[in-house]
C-alpha cells in the first residue's frame, strides 16, 4: 500500500510539476486571515466551540432523522432506541467538556455565555430524546407533541447561536 501512495504521488509530480517559486508567484500578497493574531486562549476558544456548536447541530440533525425513520418505519423501536443512545452518550461527552471549560478561571465573559448557550441547546437535545424515546415505546401523542415543542425550541437556540436569519 505504502509503495501504492509513493508511485501516484510521484506520478502527479511528474504530471503536474509545481515549484516553490511557482506557488509563491501566485499566492495572493494580502493574507487577511493571518492579520489578527490570536492568544493561543482564543484560538482554543474558537476551535473548541467550532467543534462543539458543530458537534451540537449534528445531534439536532440525528435526532431528526431518527424521528422521520420511526415514523417512515425504517427502524424498529429496538433500532431507535439504539441510535438515541448514541446520541445521549455523545452529548453527556459534551456536556462534560462544556462545564470543565466553562470553570477554567481565564475564561473571558463573552466565552463563558457562549459556553452557556451551547449547556443550555444541549440539556434541550437531552429532553428531545428523552420524549423521543418516550414516544418510541408509547407512540404517545403527549410524547410526541414534547418532543416536538422541545425540538422548536432547541431550533430556535441553534439559529441564535449560528447567527442564522429567518427564512423568508
Amino acid at each position: 500500500m505504502k509503495k501504492y501512495i509513493v508511485g501516484i504521488s510521484l506520478g502527479f509530480a511528474f504530471v503536474f510539476p509545481v515549484s516553490a517559486q511557482t506557488i509563491a508567484e501566485k499566492a495572493p500578497v494580502e493574507r487577511p486571515i493571518f492579520e489578527k493574531v490570536q492568544s493561543e486562549n482564543e484560538q482554543l476558544m474558537e476551535s473548541v466551540g467550532a467543534m462543539s456548536s458543530s458537534s451540537l447541530y449534528l445531534a439536532y440533525i440525528s435526532l431528526a432523522a431518527i424521528h422521520e425513520s420511526l415514523d417512515n418505519q425504517n427502524y424498529n423501536a429496538d433500532q431507535v432506541d439504539i441510535l438515541i443512545t448514541s446520541v445521549s452518550e455523545t452529548l453527556g461527552i459534551i456536556n462534560g467538556q462544556l462545564k470543565r471549560l466553562k470553570a477554567m478561571p481565564t475564561l473571558s465573559f463573552a466565552d463563558a455565555q457562549l459556553l452557556g448557550d451551547m449547556e443550555e441547546i444541549s440539556a434541550l437535545l437531552e429532553e428531545e430524546s428523552v420524549f423521543l424515546k418516550r414516544y418510541t415505546k408509547s407512540k404517545s401523542l403527549s410524547d410526541l407533541s414534547r418532543f416536538e415543542d422541545t425540538q422548536a425550541k432547541t431550533w430556535q437556540k441553534i439559529k441564535i447561536l449560528f447567527g442564522m436569519e429567518e427564512e423568508k
